[in-house]
Parts: C-alpha cells; sequence; structure tokens
C-alpha cells in the first residue's frame, strides 16, 4: 500500500509504528501514571494516520498533523466509517506552518520519516514548542544523514551530493544501473522525465542534517535533547546501549544509520 491509497482496516492489522516511538511512549505514560484515553498525542507528518489509527485503537488519544491534503484525504474516510470526527483527528498545517492545537495540549509528539523533509526545522521546533507541555516529550526518528542507501531513492550515497547537477548525473547512472524506486506518479515515465522527478524531489523534499544541528536548533526552543538512537529496542539484542564504547557506537548508528532523538520540553 502506498500514501496514494485509501486507509483501511485490513493494512493495520500488519502495522504498528516504530518501536522506539512505542516504547518512549508506554514508558511516559508509566512514569507519569496516566490513562492512555488522558494521554494526547500527536503525529508530526501523520501521512494518512495510519499511526493515529493504530495508537487510537490502543486507547491513546492520539491526534495528526500534515502538510499534504492529498494524503490527509485518503485517510480521514478510515476515522469517518467509525463515527469520529475525522476533521479534528487528521489536521493540516496552515499557511505558516502551524497547527490547529491549543497550547500546551499534547503530553507526547512523535515523527517518523520526517525532519528529514522539512526545510524550516526552527518553525517546526517553535510550533512543537507551543503545542507541548512542560515536561512533555518528544520521539523523532529518522534516516542519518550520511545513510549509505538514500531513504526514498534507494539509491547509493546521491544525498551526499551537493543539491547540483553532480547529483542529477548521479540520479541519471543510478537509473540506467536499475536503482529505480518505481514510484507510481512515475510509472509511465521516460528515462529523462524520472531522473528529472527523482532529482527534482531530492531537492525540494529532502533536507539532511547532522544530529547535532538538529539538537541545537531543539535547544534554543526550550526543549532539551538526548540522541537515543543506541536505546533503540532493536538494538537492545546486541548489548550496545551497556558496551564501553557506547559513545561511539551511538554516534556511528545516528550519522550512518538511523537517528533517535528524546526531547523534553522545559
Amino acid at each position: 500500500m502506498s500514501k496514494h491509497d485509501v486507509l483501511t482496516q485490513r493494512e493495520l492489522l500488519n502495522y504498528q509504528p516504530g518501536a522506539a516511538t512505542l516504547w518512549y511512549l508506554e514508558k511516559y505514560r508509566q512514569q507519569n501514571a496516566l490513562n492512555k484515553e488522558d494521554l494526547n498525542v500527536l503525529d508530526w507528518g501523520c501521512g494518512r494516520g495510519r499511526s493515529v489509527a493504530y495508537l487510537r485503537e490502543q486507547g491513546y488519544n492520539a491526534y495528526g498533523v500534515d502538510i499534504d491534503p492529498d494524503v490527509i484525504a485518503k485517510g480521514r474516510p478510515f476515522f469517518e466509517e467509525r463515527g469520529e470526527t475525522a476533521e479534528q483527528i487528521l489536521t493540516l498545517f496552515d499557511g505558516a506552518g502551524n497547527t490547529c492545537f491549543a497550547d500546551k495540549f499534547f503530553h507526547v509528539t512523535f515523527s517518523e520519516a520526517v525532519f528529514e523533509h522539512v526545510r524550516n526545522l526552527t518553525l517546526v521546533a517553535n510550533e512543537l514548542k507551543r503545542v507541548t507541555r512542560s515536561g512533555g516529550i518528544g520521539i523523532h526518528s529518522f534516516p542519518a544523514h550520511r545513510h549509505f542507501i538514500e531513504a526514498h531513492l534507494h539509491m547509493p550515497l546521491v544525498h551526499w551530493l551537493p543539491k547540483n547537477h553532480l547529483r542529477r548525473q548521479l540520479i541519471n547512472l543510478f537509473l540506467h544501473l536499475g536503482f529505480d524506486p518505481d514510484w507510481p506518479e512515475a510509472k509511465n515515465c521516460s528515462m529523462q522525465d524520472k531522473v528529472t522527478l527523482y532529482h527534482q524531489y531530492s531537492i525540494d523534499k529532502t533536507y539532511y542534517r547532522k544530529p547535532v544541528v538538529i539538537k541545537r536548533i531543539l535547544e534554543q526552543n526550550d526543549f532539551t535533547v538526548e540522541v537515543v538512537t543506541i536505546d533503540h529496542p532493536k538494538l537492545k539484542q546486541y548489548r550496545l546501549a551497556n558496551s564501553p564504547l557506547r559513545t561511539i557506537f551511538n554516534w556511528v548508528f545516528s550519522n550512518f544509520f538511523l537517528v533517535v532523538l528524546l526531547v523534553v520540553k522545559r
């Protein structure tokens, strides 16, 4: 299933949010002795609302916000069919990048594979600051800026290059070598039209940053920030978090594989 398909109950049967999101969400709930229905949760960049639907089915008071009205429209029927007010559950940013929610409404915010698409991270940090209550947390996971395979084009190293003709040429090369992400919107495109589409996407829709840069922007907006990639539930089986080399392992994973940020509103 893709973002172009209407969200269905069948799709949710084999879906759940990321392991880190669920782990920190439940940890926060238990630490603060809250019932699920009393815990306000925001999926920042919710798409069609799969995570929102999952969390609401689990009993959380979850909402979503996104920039794309088309994907929101693909998710709202799911909630309408259940007698819920879909327009209040899945919402859109306004023209200034703000949400419709009240100040300090959310206990927990989260995003998954969103921060690498954000052009103005300061604007995002400021709005997260406004809607998160004191002591509330955010869990934000996204591909590392030096991930070897670009997460959306599935091409090696293209995002390592400057946003210029060199990147376009590398995309062109990989397409000819068979590295085609096969997006639905590119189905009937010529090779050169695909190059243009994928190159323009990488220019306009991806903004990879070092974790330290993101950390600094969030800290300037009243959050304390910890890079907790090494504590990801799926990495715990390797016992790297307790290794004397924890700091090194955390740096490697958060720079070359995945970044997981735990932010706390001061």
